[in-house]
């Protein structure tokens, strides 16, 4: 019994370290292959730092060739094909792909593939007729990617496992014609945009692959047997002629007819290159259709989308709003709601012909979820799933706890097409963010004149307001934002000594008094967090009072920033995300704890350190302590205290994330302070 339990946490983390070492690899041998084809064109080279993991990566791809190959290796063939044959998805996890890239991703021999297999399901699946040709292209074609043999058997699961574990669906040793120049680019581009793409949805990529190769399976079928029938009537030469294809130009065999009505053939290159780089593009309906005519291939096994998207079309702004906070309200609020109603189980092998039909599951099915989801798609600029929430239903007027709109995020992020969107759903440009910054300030501050143009059509203007750093400017006078006489440090912790908190210190003087008043009168322009209102309203006890602001124009974090440099021989970064915390009343503390690395949503970069700037003096208590360690006995134990640090007007503590630290009892009041985070490089 004792050893079952000990020994759980330590099967936990080694199942946790391979997953983690297999998707290291995936991702680097991606990036690997990324770079290769950026260079070629022209972008930048391989970074020294990124030289050990491309060696990690070329360690553990060996390439099974004839030489090397033995009954292991056989048997690992037959155990994958087995696998896919049987749906086994589980099968194909990170690990075992990145064990066995090279067999999963380079042509295989056809022996590896089942024909009865092939046989039973093609029937149960497709027809007779389709079983008669996968039977024919099994027979014939000589050798096939599991990409391949999936997408034919209809396992597109396996297709949707094996894109996520990095395989390329059209690897360079599956191509034999064309010239190697494009071979490799049309192979790169495909990796890219189907299987690096991470807002691309699985599902549509999947669908695209498996368009593609049972074109190829038809067109090579009846390819052959037309070839057939003319040898027969001794009506052909005695090889088969190359075709040009209409699009490159290039003698290509055989071409590849597009399924749809119109029997439009092009090569297979010309199939991938057009399908992937036009995908963005086909945000209605079908994004699969015929590389010269456009017309769609209306798949009978792809499903479609439960919302109409005819519904919204003729429809203005306000309209499309109305509608979409409709769908959005008949939603269940929370995941605890709808885990109580009954649904429809998930079907297997399930693909989407539509951005709209393959992101609706991606949308949330509730409230909470896809208010959530909907932020975080403008956040990262995609425009897909954006307008799938919108179609789904959703608040697009909906805001932060900074009060920030989708719009105003999208504005500052400089998205135009997704601010053009957002408009066209009827998002209001006027409401304005915590501190009176305005969509338009946000846009004028960062130089986004194509968007500004936008917001004037839509009466954006409306709400200019000065920007935030001529406010301060006007605030402050002749007076510099930063104090001409040296500030003084100092430290707390020794950056020698071995604590996560080394390097801990404060900053004296760190600005000047008039920029003092700015961020006192920014904190009381900026609203209470709703849940502290709501405490407050319930007669709760709420630690402090929170204010949240963020710092869109970088008018404070340059400040910050600019008085940290002067200070310390770092270069500093500031977050724009900050909270004016207010203790206002005797007896608040704060429990033992560390902070949180923040990511910055526009730089990717993580913070480092914690800053504190105290706009108030306080005489007594509520001091930042800075702790040796935190007990195992839970906040109520005792903590042994490494410094004490009071608070005083003007004065900018920094340390690092990993500290120990709390709050001591505060007795005068009110206690006021600015919090953020900080990213302090050498």
């Amino acid at each position: 019994m004792n050893h079952s339990s000990s020994s759980g946490p330590t099967w936990r983390s080694s199942r946790t370290r391979d997953r983690n070492k297999a998707r290291f690899l995936i991702r680097s041998h991606i990036a690997a292959e990324c770079r290769e084809e950026e260079e070629k064109e022209g972008g930048q080279g391989v970074h020294p730092s990124e030289s050990k993991s491309l060696l990690l990566v070329q360690s553990s791809y060996t390439a099974t060739t004839d030489d090397n190959h033995n009954d292991q290796d056989d048997a690992v063939l037959r155990n994958i094909f087995k696998a896919a044959s049987d749906g086994n998805t589980s099968y194909f996890s990170l690990k075992c792909i990145a064990e066995n890239y090279n067999d999963i991703s380079y042509p295989q021999p056809c022996e590896y593939l089942s024909r009865y297999k092939v046989t039973t399901l093609c029937t149960s699946r497709f027809g007779d007729e389709y079983t008669k040709a996968a039977l024919y292209y099994r027979q014939h074609k000589g050798s096939f990617t599991l990409v391949e043999y999936a997408s034919i058997i209809g396992e597109y699961g396996i297709v949707g496992s094996l894109i996520k574990g990095g395989i390329n669906p059209l690897p360079l040793e599956s191509l034999s014609f064309g010239s190697q120049q494009r071979r490799e680019r049309v192979s790169k581009l495909v990796l890219r945009r189907l299987v690096a793409n991470i807002h691309l949805p699985k599902t549509l990529a999947v669908y695209i692959i498996k368009s593609i190769y049972v074109m190829k399976m038809w067109s090579f079928y009846h390819g052959h047997n037309d070839y057939e029938t003319n040898c027969e009537s001794k009506s052909c030469p005695s090889e088969q002629e190359q075709q040009v294809c209409p699009i490159c130009q290039e003698d290509l065999s055989p071409l590849i007819t597009f399924i749809g009505g119109c029997n439009h053939s092009c090569c297979e290159l010309c199939h991938w290159q057009i399908a992937v780089t036009k995908l963005d593009e086909r945000h209605e309906g079908d994004v699969f259709q015929c590389p010269i005519c456009g017309q769609t291939c209306s798949p009978s096994n792809a499903a479609t989308s439960k919302v109409d998207e005819d519904e919204y079309k003729g429809k203005d702004p306000t309209q499309r709003c109305l509608l979409s906070l409709e769908r959005f309200h008949a939603l269940p609020e929370s995941g605890e709601e709808l885990r109580r109603m009954k649904r429809p189980p998930k079907k297997k092998n399930k693909i989407y012909s539509s951005w709209a039909a393959a992101l609706e599951a991606s949308c949330g099915q509730s409230k909470n979820v896809r208010r959530d989801k909907f932020m975080r798609y403008v956040s990262t600029g995609a425009i897909h799933h954006c307008r799938a929430c919108l179609r789904a239903g959703v608040d697009v007027n909906h805001s932060n706890e900074f009060k920030q709109t989708a719009l105003y995020i999208a504005t500052w992020r400089n998205y135009f097409e997704i601010v053009q969107l957002l408009l066209q759903w009827g998002a209001d440009p006027t409401i304005v963010a915590n501190g009176n910054l305005s969509v338009w300030n946000v846009a004028m501050a960062h130089g986004h004149h194509d968007i500004l143009g936008l917001l004037e059509q839509w009466g954006g203007r409306d709400t200019e307001y000065a920007l935030l750093t001529t406010r301060m400017k006007s605030k402050i006078g002749n007076v510099p934002i930063q104090e001409d006489y040296r500030s003084t440090v100092t430290y707390l912790i020794p950056q020698s000594v071995e604590h996560p908190g080394a390097g801990s210190c404060y900053i004296d003087d760190a600005v000047s008094e008039p920029f003092l008043q700015f961020l006192e009168e920014l904190h009381a322009d900026t609203p209470m967090a709703e849940e502290c209102d709501i405490k407050k309203k319930k007669k709760n006890r709420v630690c402090s009072l929170r204010h949240y602001f963020c710092d869109s124009e970088n008018a404070v974090c340059n400040t910050l920033k600019n008085c940290i440099e002067n200070a310390l021989p770092k270069k500093a970064v500031t977050f724009p995300a900050m909270r004016f915390l207010h203790y206002d009343t005797p007896g608040s503390v704060l429990p033992p704890h560390v902070d949180l690395t923040k990511i910055d949503s526009i730089t990717q970069k993580r913070s480092t350190h914690t800053f504190i700037l105290y706009l108030h003096d306080c005489e007594h208590g509520g001091e930042t302590a800075l702790l040796k360690e935190l007990s195992p006995d839970g906040p109520l134990a005792h903590h042994e205290i490494i410094a004490k640090v009071k608070p005083k007007r003007g004065r900018l503590l920094l340390f690092p994330h990993a500290c120990p630290h709390e709050g001591k009892v505060v007795i005068s009041i009110p206690k006021l302070l600015l919090r953020g985070e900080v990213l302090l490089e050498e």
